[in-house]
């Protein structure tokens, strides 16, 4: 079987438009880490369905689908309120506030869940930003 990301065959182009696809932090994390090495999937999108839960991580590095991330801050889990696809370049808000954008995918832990990375422009934990319990996380297309 040929994976039309990893042979070129497809980019983000082929996503002509998606549905925001938002979540709920159930777990805030705080721990920070210089050298983390997670290998990000080379595939731009992945699909998560409602009642599902990831684990978020916030990078300051300028990375993308196929890069090796190593400062890391750990943010939290979110359980997924309403099933979609998340894509690379997505627009992340937590409670309306822009943060970054969706860079990539680890599956170190999968099937259990999703490593989704964010970069951003600070690298603070979860903790470090006051995220609260039940505060929203939405991932908006931007084309």
């Amino acid at each position: 079987m040929i994976d039309p990301y990893i042979k070129n065959l497809v980019g983000k182009t082929i996503f002509s438009n998606k549905s925001t696809v938002t979540a709920d932090f159930i777990v805030i994390m705080d721990e920070t880490v210089e050298e983390r090495r997670l290998s990000l999937i080379p595939q731009l999108s992945r699909v998560v369905s409602q009642n599902e839960i990831h684990e978020l991580i916030f990078t300051c590095e300028q990375v993308a689908p196929g890069s090796v991330v190593n400062k890391i801050s750990y943010c939290g889990f979110a359980l997924i309120k309403n099933g979609g696809v998340l894509l690379h370049g997505d627009e992340i808000l937590i409670n309306d506030n822009y943060i970054g954008i969706l860079a990539g995918f680890d599956e170190t832990h999968y099937p259990n869940h999703l490593n989704i990375v964010i970069q951003t422009e600070q690298l603070k934990s979860g903790k470090q930003m006051g995220l609260q319990l039940y505060d929203t996380i939405s991932f908006i297309f931007k084309k």
